[in-house]
């Protein structure tokens, strides 16, 4: 059906946003292919020259990389006639803590109902994508990996993360498989990776955000198909 409903609207193509698109996962496919046949020589009588050692940086962030491309591209564009689906104004700053009403969440069997669904449904991909990415333990270090994975404690931190949030207008919360792979993808081998996006998130909000206005949601696509791909 998919197929099927893209063919029946090839002829509404926005071919800028094609091409774009298209330069992008060239851009991204071709760092990663670099990457893998140049891997990082950690031999001390074979050191990696300056140039390759900046293209492996580069290679790690492809995504943000892409970003930087493309964003300034897009801006040229956009001033110049064509129709780009850009990101556009964002708000900015935090949200404001507020406390939950949940007077009649708790009286209401849809809402229960409703949030229970949510929450199995959450829990079970955020397990799946824990376990997706984690990495094997290794025959000289047990620890860690697939196999130290707690179903219960993954259920625990999941509760917590969305009780939390309920402080600040959030909505329900899980491990997702689009970002997890981007994570993945730009070398996270912890759960700190979280804690240090969820850090630059929140500077992007006080900061940055201005800066996104122009970033086409095309090469979003392009960074999120190829960290998924695997």
């Amino acid at each position: 059906q998919t197929m099927i409903d893209i063919a029946s609207q090839v002829q509404n193509t926005n071919l800028v946003e094609l091409a774009m698109s298209s330069i992008s996962l060239a851009v991204l496919i071709g760092m990663k292919a670099w990457r893998k046949r140049h891997p990082s020589q950690k031999q001390a009588d074979a050191p990696d020259s300056l140039g390759v050692r900046i293209m492996q940086l580069m290679t790690q962030m492809s995504a943000l990389v892409s970003i930087l491309i493309f964003t300034p591209a897009a801006y040229f564009l956009v001033e110049a006639g064509y129709t780009i689906k850009i990101v556009g104004e964002q708000p900015t700053g935090l949200p404001p803590l507020t406390t939950p009403d949940i007077q009649l969440a708790f009286g209401c069997a849809a809402v229960s109902t409703s949030a229970l669904i949510i929450a199995v449904v959450a829990f079970l991909e955020a397990f799946a994508v824990a376990h997706a990415v984690a990495t094997p333990p290794s025959k000289e270090d047990s620890r860690g990996g697939a196999a130290d994975l707690d179903a219960n404690k993954e259920l625990v931190a999941l509760g917590l993360a969305n009780i939390a949030g309920t402080f600040c207008s959030h909505f329900p919360v899980a491990g997702g498989f689009g970002r997890t792979a981007v994570q993945a993808k730009a070398g996270a081998k912890s759960q700190l990776s979280g804690a240090v996006t969820g850090l630059f998130v929140i500077l992007a909000l006080l900061l940055v955000m201005p800066l996104f206005h122009y970033l086409p949601y095309c090469v979003l696509a392009s960074i999120i198909e190829v960290a998924v791909a695997g």
